[in-house]
Parts: C-alpha cells; sequence; structure tokens
C-alpha cells in the first residue's frame, strides 16, 4: 500500500485499494503513489506507463506535467500536505534508489525554509537521509537567521557535490553541469499554494 496520507510528522500507508490514474490523481489535488517513488520522473512518464501496461487511458496533460518532475512541482508549488509527503517521500530509501538523490538535497534544502513547521522537520529529517548531509545541523524550530543560515550551509554543500555528479536532467531543473536553473526554480516557487492548511497531528 502507498504512502499517500499524511499524519504524525510523516507520510503514512493508505488502506485503500485502488490503482494509480494520473488523471484522477490530479483531478482530486493528490500526488499518485508511482511517482511519490519515481519523484524525478514526470506525471506523462506516467502515465504513459500505466497506459501501456495496464490500459488506464492517459490524460490530455499541460506542459508542466509533460516536462517538469512530478517532485518538483510538488515540491515547489504544493500545498502544505503535499510538499509534506514529497518531503517525506525524498528521504525514503525506494524513492531515493529509484530516483537518485543528489538533485533531491536542492529541494530539501529549499525546504528547510517552509512556512510549516512540519514540511520544515520532514525535509530536514530527509536531508539528513542523503548522503554527505548526515551531519546537517538544523533545528526546524529556530529562529529564522539560524533557520536560513543551516538553508545556506546546505545550498552550498549541495552545489560542492552537484558539480562532481553527472546530471539526473532538464526535469529537476539542473542543467548538465549541475547548476540549478535558478530563475525556472524561483518562478515555480512563486506559484507555491499558500491557501492555509490545519494538518492534524
Amino acid at each position: 500500500m502507498p504512502h499517500t496520507s499524511y499524519g504524525l510528522m510523516k507520510a503514512n500507508r493508505s488502506h485503500q485499494l485502488f490503482s494509480p490514474d494520473v488523471g484522477k490523481d490530479k483531478a482530486a489535488g493528490r500526488p499518485n503513489a508511482c511517482n511519490l517513488c519515481h519523484l524525478n520522473q514526470t506525471l506523462d512518464w506516467t502515465a504513459n506507463h500505466l497506459d501501456s501496461w495496464y490500459g488506464i487511458e492517459k490524460p490530455e496533460l499541460n506542459q508542466k506535467d509533460s516536462t517538469l518532475a512530478s517532485g518538483v512541482n510538488w515540491a515547489l508549488r504544493g500545498d502544505a500536505g503535499t510538499r509534506a509527503l514529497v518531503a517525506w517521500h525524498m528521504g525514503w530509501q525506494p524513492a531515493i534508489d529509484a530516483s537518485t538523490s543528489e538533485w533531491m538535497a536542492r529541494y530539501l534544502a529549499h525546504l528547510l525554509a517552509d512556512p510549516y513547521d512540519v514540511v520544515r522537520y520532514i525535509a530536514g529529517k530527509s536531508l539528513r537521509a542523503i548522503e554527505g548531509f548526515g551531519d546537517l545541523k538544523y533545528d526546524y524550530v529556530a529562529d529564522i537567521a539560524d533557520r536560513l543560515s543551516a538553508q545556506a550551509n546546505a545550498i552550498k554543500r549541495w552545489k560542492e557535490r552537484s558539480a562532481t555528479h553527472a546530471s539526473p536532467g532538464d526535469s529537476v531543473l539542473i542543467d548538465p553541469n549541475g547548476n540549478l536553473l535558478l530563475q525556472q526554480f524561483r518562478e515555480l516557487a512563486s506559484q507555491r499554494d499558500d491557501k492555509p492548511m490545519f494538518l492534524n497531528e
């Protein structure tokens, strides 16, 4: 059963049985189980596989859904619940194995400054699960100056490491030299869904 529900400051397995369907999941505003593991893949990639493997009709998708990794889209543009789920999955070993983790560190670093405490908590925990970040000092309830300092440290580490790793591709907004496509990153981050949410714990 997929980890598609949020509670107790982590992702939890859903106890509902249903087949993944990109169109239905997108219409419901929830991440699909396939892309919560394959965070570096687009919704288009998932829809094509579901169509060819199981005959689940591919929905009409916009340009972002066809070119942007689902994990990037949800981490930057999602609501607080979605950002919490994505941050948790970025520290989950099966998703790390399926998606590679080097690019995820940059997005988790971004979430260290999230307006929701629980998103920051999960992002910090997941970031420490990635090689090279295990000793990162970060307190999700520290004052904002300390949190931003920890975020800057995490971004600096990511830059140093990304220069020595192969590019994961344009879908995660990282160029062949390991540099973040900053303008696109900022544009997407400015579209974050900031509707107020109360996440039960």
